[in-house]
């Protein structure tokens, strides 16, 4: 092959396919970079948030939580759920964001739901369950 054609059909090639660029995060795991190219996220081995979980698996690609957290198991990451406990009512209007309290219920009309307010007899405390 002409090494003129050959080397016109690489250069052909290398802009109809833009490459993955990766660099390091602040902690040094692999990334995309500034400028990667778009179309890219969601690719194997991209960590968009820089929380060290591959954005193909990560629950909340955009926001680092490298926890995954999900206190609703709605598939979205507690930290972009706009309702983290799955009452229906988004995290800014609900009166008790962690705990589940549809009917929103305040008795003492203090702004804190029934179901979190300890002067309503909620709960005072959310302690996770002890594996001893």
């Amino acid at each position: 092959m002409n090494q003129y054609l050959r080397l016109f059909l690489l250069l052909a090639a290398s802009m109809a396919m833009p490459a993955l660029v990766v660099a390091c995060n602040a902690e040094g795991e692999a990334g995309p970079a500034a400028g990667d190219p778009p179309g890219n996220e969601g690719v194997a081995g991209d960590d968009s948030d820089g929380d060290g979980v591959e954005d193909d698996t990560d629950n909340c690609p955009s926001i680092a939580n490298a926890s995954q957290e999900d206190m609703d198991n709605d598939g979205t990451g507690d930290a972009c759920d706009e309702d983290v406990d799955g009452d229906g009512i988004n995290n800014a209007d609900d009166n008790c964001p962690a705990i589940t309290n549809p009917n929103q219920s305040d008795s003492d009309g203090d702004g804190i739901g029934d179901s979190c307010d300890e002067s309503s007899g909620g709960v005072t405390e959310i302690c996770e369950p002890d594996d001893d």
